[in-house]
């Protein structure tokens, strides 16, 4: 079944939702007690959520949203034409098809997206190519994952879209740390609906928070999409 998604959002009124949501600082984030090798982005990002645009994207959305925070990191960090806007949930629609990822159908409708579509949206919107890592179900994310979430956090800065199929909730990461023989990552869970919040309230509801890694899903596989952005700031071209 197809559902309509009504654009209601002017390029100005895109603008403001994007100066009213929450800015996230990773740096600012406290950590785990005797956190050790740590590694985070490096720059702000938007706290994209469940209707943050007026549009009520709930139980279908939250890869949308994801896509937007990265998109956002992005923005912040250009020199060049700082009035582009994120793109609404429409626009990644209508870009995926004229990427050729999906079909017309898919414009309009409640179909989700993940770390692969995030990939195709960074690299044709702003040249931000990315790499994607998969990991199986039967496949420790200790082993397969952390190493290279603490290489990207040391490197490319860039937050990290994260999803799966047991565990299909989308997920941002934005930093990695160890802290008494256990790995831990920053997650922001873009599945909050409700007005903005504080700081301090994201943290408080579990909406921006430290996970442990042994508290995923062992039955659920998980895709990675780690943008290659090497310098926050950096020109972008086309």
């Amino acid at each position: 079944m197809t559902f309509s998604i009504r654009e209601t959002t002017t390029t100005s009124q895109a603008m403001v939702i994007f100066s009213m949501l929450l800015c996230i600082w990773p740096d600012r984030i406290d950590m785990p007690t005797n956190a050790v090798q740590s590694a985070k982005v490096n720059g702000p990002s938007s706290f994209y959520h469940y209707g943050c645009d007026a549009v009520d994207d709930r139980g279908w959305g939250c890869g949308y949203r994801t896509i937007q925070t990265l998109c956002s990191w992005v923005l912040f960090g250009r020199v060049v034409d700082p009035s582009e806007e994120v793109p609404s949930l429409l626009r990644i629609q209508q870009e995926l098809v004229a990427l050729g990822d999906k079909q017309r159908v898919f414009i309009g409708s409640h179909e989700w997206v993940g770390s692969v579509e995030a990939s195709f949206l960074l690299d044709q919107l702003y040249g931000v190519q990315c790499r994607l890592i998969h990991v199986r179900c039967d496949e420790d994310l200790t082993e397969h994952v952390i190493p290279d979430l603490l290489h990207h956090f040391n490197n490319s800065r860039a937050p990290v879209m994260m999803g799966g199929n047991n565990d299909a909730a989308s997920k941002c990461v934005l930093g990695v740390c160890y802290s008494e023989n256990v790995y831990y990552i920053l997650i922001l869970d873009p599945h909050y609906y409700g007005p903005t919040l504080s700081i301090e309230e994201a943290c408080s509801g579990g909406w921006l928070a430290w996970r442990s890694i042994n508290s995923f899903d062992n039955n659920s596989f998980y895709n990675f999409c780690l943008p290659q952005s090497q310098t926050y700031g950096e020109v972008l071209t086309e």
